[in-house]
């Protein structure tokens, strides 16, 4: 009876403990948050920006107003992004020219906010040499019929290079969406927003270089798309290292947003003094048969 008494007693002791762990957080300080994806061809260039938010400010980051921005290539004359009159929403008018090694550099300013910048250069265009179909497969996770294609084209010499590929349907009445690709080559990795990503360091540097990828079946994309003007396009893109890299993490930080036990993802960003993606991009396209 006693052992009992005594053993209820540190049950009890145990239980009734209370522990208070006190965590030093480091005071957040504001950055500017800068969204700028631009294609060359392009004649009205884009610029989206926010400010950043603490890690225990459960509210999203907001959209700014009242900043400043600046573009210049080359170290030339700047040109001014203006507000387009939508909340953070800037952009140029300005063509955006098929000159590789290009670089430009943006300059955000905001009274409250230290000054930004970042730089992108124009990368080198690469084509689809060769798409060639290869056979029928079957995506067991999305439970739906695939076609797998061979993929060639070259990869330029002397450069590092990075990819991205793309599969957009156009149903014939103006209205254009990304489908969603099978990987079947172990080099390669999903992105964002249905992208599949490739590095240059994958393959020998200016080899032809030779992927296979899995698009949806095309006979049934065609049935749900029966205007005759409606297409398949892949898209070939040429990205920055940066480009990449933020896509890359973005996609890992996605991914580990609900799994406790995933280990902390840091989103690449390539502005200076600030969070975000500066980049160019060149596009390929090949249209497909069906």
């Amino acid at each position: 009876m006693k052992k009992y008494i005594v053993f209820c007693w540190i049950l009890i002791s145990i239980l009734s403990c209370e522990t208070t762990v006190e965590i030093d957080v480091e005071p957040h300080e504001p950055r500017m948050v800068a969204y700028a994806y631009w294609v060359v061809g392009d004649s009205e260039l884009p610029l989206q920006l926010g400010y950043s938010s603490g890690y225990l400010n459960t509210g999203d980051p907001g959209l700014l107003n009242n900043a400043s921005a600046d573009l210049a290539k080359n170290g030339g004359v700047a040109v001014p992004l203006l507000t387009t009159g939508e909340v953070g929403e800037y952009s140029a008018i300005y063509n955006l020219e098929d000159v590789p090694g290009d670089e430009f550099r943006i300059e955000i300013s905001h009274p409250d906010y230290p000054t930004a910048y970042a730089n992108a250069v124009v990368p080198t265009k690469v084509g689809i040499d060769d798409l060639r179909f290869v056979g029928e497969s079957y995506d067991v996770e999305y439970e739906q019929d695939v076609d797998q294609y061979e993929i060639t084209f070259t990869d330029p010499l002397g450069e590092e290079n990075f990819y991205a590929l793309d599969f957009i349907i156009d149903d014939g009445f103006g209205n254009t969406h990304r489908e969603r690709m099978t990987i079947v080559d172990p080099r390669m990795v999903r992105g964002p927003k249905k992208e599949v990503l490739i590095a240059s360091d994958l393959h020998a540097d200016g080899s032809v270089a030779t992927y296979i990828i899995g698009l949806p079946d095309i006979e049934q994309l065609r049935m749900y798309n029966e205007h005759p003007e409606a297409t398949a396009t892949l898209r070939l893109k040429s990205i920055s290292r940066d480009r990449y890299l933020y896509a890359k993490s973005y996609r890992d930080y996605n991914q580990s947003d609900d799994n406790p036990f995933a280990e902390p993802v840091t989103v690449h960003s390539n502005i200076e003094n600030g969070f975000g993606i500066f980049s160019i991009e060149q596009v390929h396209e090949t249209i497909l048969e069906w």
